[in-house]
């Protein structure tokens, strides 16, 4: 599987529609869709009283995914670690016991401990999260993890009333066979509606040769966040997040030290001492060695570690 974040420069970013765009027609011609990269093919009658304007369409997405297969699971101090490799990249990805994770097929929620190895898996994470430099890469901005994803093609990106998204490629005819769910876990039967002026994450099979070209997607996953007074209480508990250690230890009254050559970090006070290796979740404390939730990284030259080892300061 493969994504879409951004149109390419003068894509048909803008569609002035005289009525809204038709549901895809029993006889309308379709095409498998190939990693969400349309060929410009002539309209069919779909397209009728549609006025495709040239215009540079360049947005950025609060989310992102990575789709693969995963590659092992580990079992971390209040994480689980996932690995998940594709044709182009490796990245792990720490979860919390409490991280939402979606069955395509079913549209059902399920539980972190029932991901394994050999799943196919797209990630859906913070498009500006902190990532280790490591090898491979550690991505903290997981948000859900979406299971049997198939063979079929994804898309993230904006979809406007007429759910079309930003980009004008592609238009969602939403059906009664579609799974919808929504990133923060509400409970609540979504329809077409609730899915119009949001981010989402959709997968499908094929499309329409139609431009722009129509699919009926068979998951839809809203990632906008909704209102307060629309949503449910859920238990939302995160992957720790990130604190700067410098600051954060300063502040407290230790001396920090920071070793370029073995890329180490030391804070002490007194008769206490705290030491890291960036981009390794191992640590010493007075010499005794304990895991972190998440590895050292560096962020724009700042050593970070993640909140269950600066609560220890």
């Amino acid at each position: 599987m493969k994504k879409m974040v951004k149109a390419s420069a003068l894509s048909f970013a803008m569609v002035m529609a005289v009525g809204a765009v038709p549901a895809m027609a029993q006889d309308e011609e379709i095409v498998a869709a190939e990693g969400g990269v349309f060929a410009e093919t002539p309209a069919s009658s779909a397209n009728e009283g549609i006025m495709l304007i040239s215009a540079e369409a360049e947005y950025q997405n609060k989310y992102t995914t990575f789709a693969g297969t995963i590659e092992s699971v580990e079992d971390g101090q209040n994480s689980t670690i996932i690995t998940v490799k594709n044709e182009d990249d490796t990245i792990r990805f720490p979860l919390s016991s409490a991280a939402l994770i979606y069955d395509r097929e079913s549209g059902e929620q399920t539980a972190v401990d029932k991901l394994a190895e050999g799943m196919s898996v797209s990630v859906v994470y913070d498009a500006m999260a902190p990532v280790g430099l490591s090898m491979p890469a550690y991505n903290t901005g997981a948000v859900a993890v979406v299971i049997n994803g198939g063979d079929g093609s994804t898309v993230v990106g904006y979809f406007n009333d007429e759910l079309l998204c930003e980009d004008a490629s592609l238009v969602l005819n939403i059906g009664e066979t579609t799974q919808i769910q929504h990133i923060n876990g509400t409970k609540k039967l979504f329809t077409a509606d609730d899915v119009k002026g949001q981010e989402a994450l959709v997968f499908y099979d094929v499309t329409t040769r139609s431009i722009p070209a129509q699919t009926n997607p068979s998951f839809v996953l809203i990632l906008t966040e909704n209102n307060a007074d629309e949503t449910e209480e859920t238990d939302t508990k995160s992957v720790p997040a990130y604190v700067g250690l410098r600051e954060a230890a300063e502040e407290k009254g230790y001396t920090v030290e920071w070793n370029s050559e073995a890329r180490s970090i030391t804070v002490s006070k007194e008769d206490y001492v705290l030491a890291f290796t960036l981009d390794a979740a191992e640590y010493t404390v007075n010499g005794e060695s304990a895991v972190a939730d998440m590895p050292a990284i560096s962020v724009d030259g700042r050593t970070q570690v993640s909140e269950d080892v600066a609560e220890l300061l």
